[in-house]
């Protein structure tokens, strides 16, 4: 998996948070970086002002923070934030600058009282270089991980990501961001319009200018355990056969890790209105880090995805009751949207 793609799972993934009282804004991504009591993160000092204050640069950010050190003006240390309130309070870890040298970095691991690997002196280089936030319980996790991984240097890149934008550093977040699995949804919907054609019609209902037709077919050419049901609602042509320019098609399905979803798909003159319902808590990075991947394959059938949605399976029924079908006469109350 890319460093691309793993990025844009990371941004689908970042949240607002609890607890983020000091929001930094950084240019480089376009979006806010927070600091919390207790993390670490590289600063300069660029100048000082009376009352033990100073202006330091925070990534791409100025502010003017409590500092009582006797540090040296344009040199990047490494801080721990001790509080947030009108001034942002900060302590210097140590008072030797930072060289952005590897042995720098091993020293202060070691002066953080970690075992320091060449991996690990890597993935901290990095985050200080970069100047990341991060917590000591944070960087213990990372390195867990990054001791348990085979990749290394791709786990680095992972790992430098999840500090970047301030997401759990945890095995089921990293896990859940290099799995296999993950494309499988993504891949989903191309592959199941391809398998269309050898599906099992189970019901039809019609009327002079409109038409339903449920399928049923093996989940195993996919690498699912259970069959797919497909429902199709759509508007009749000129020839009175289903208009696939104009209608809506749901899948329902039961994924391995995912379980329960329904993908609602709305199709008007070649656009594609989908939205996927799953309660699973990575549902909408993982459809988010394969939006391209999905494009893509709809766009070889001569499909253009113009919206792609991601809601609570809850949310069902009540979008089932106000169905956004143009047009469409309701052959069915509603949809059974229960697996």
């Amino acid at each position: 998996m890319g460093v691309r793609t793993i990025s844009t799972v990371l941004q689908a993934l970042q949240n607002s948070g609890a607890n983020r009282n000091v929001s930094l804004q950084n240019s480089g991504a376009n979006r806010n970086v927070s600091l919390q009591p207790g993390q670490m993160v590289t600063g300069k000092i660029l100048k000082f002002y009376p009352n033990e204050r100073a202006l330091v640069k925070i990534g791409n950010e100025k502010m003017i923070a409590q500092l009582k050190a006797a540090l040296n003006v344009n040199t990047n240390y490494l801080f721990r934030v001790g509080s947030v309130g009108q001034y942002l309070r900060l302590k210097v870890v140590t008072e030797r600058p930072l060289d952005q040298t590897r042995l720098n970095s091993e020293q202060l691991l070691q002066e953080l009282r970690f075992t320091s690997t060449k991996e690990q002196s890597r993935l901290f280089q990095s985050l200080l270089q970069q100047k990341i936030p991060f917590s000591k319980a944070e960087l213990q996790n990372a390195f867990d991980i990054l001791g348990n991984s085979k990749n290394k240097n791709e786990t680095i890149s992972i790992l430098v990501e999840l500090f970047r934008r301030q997401l759990p550093i945890t095995p089921s977040i990293y896990q859940a961001i290099t799995t296999k699995e993950t494309i499988r949804l993504a891949k989903l919907l191309p592959e199941v319009a391809q398998a269309l054609s050898g599906a099992q019609l189970m019901t039809q209902q019609e009327t002079d200018t409109f038409i339903q037709l449920s399928f049923q077919f093996p989940g195993g050419s996919l690498g699912l355990k259970q069959d797919i049901r497909v429902d199709i609602n759509g508007h009749k042509n000129e020839q009175g056969k289903l208009d696939p320019n104009d209608c809506q098609i749901l899948f329902y399905l039961n994924l391995e890790k995912l379980e329960e979803t329904i993908i609602d798909m709305n199709v008007q003159k070649k656009a594609l209105h989908i939205t996927i319902y799953n309660d699973h808590k990575l549902i909408g990075p993982l459809v988010a880090s394969y939006r391209q991947t999905l494009t893509e394959g709809l766009k070889r059938l001569n499909y253009h995805v113009t919206s792609l949605k991601v809601k609570s399976i809850h949310q069902e029924q009540h979008q089932a009751e106000n169905n956004s079908f143009s047009g469409q006469p309701k052959i069915k109350q509603g949809v059974d949207f229960r697996v």
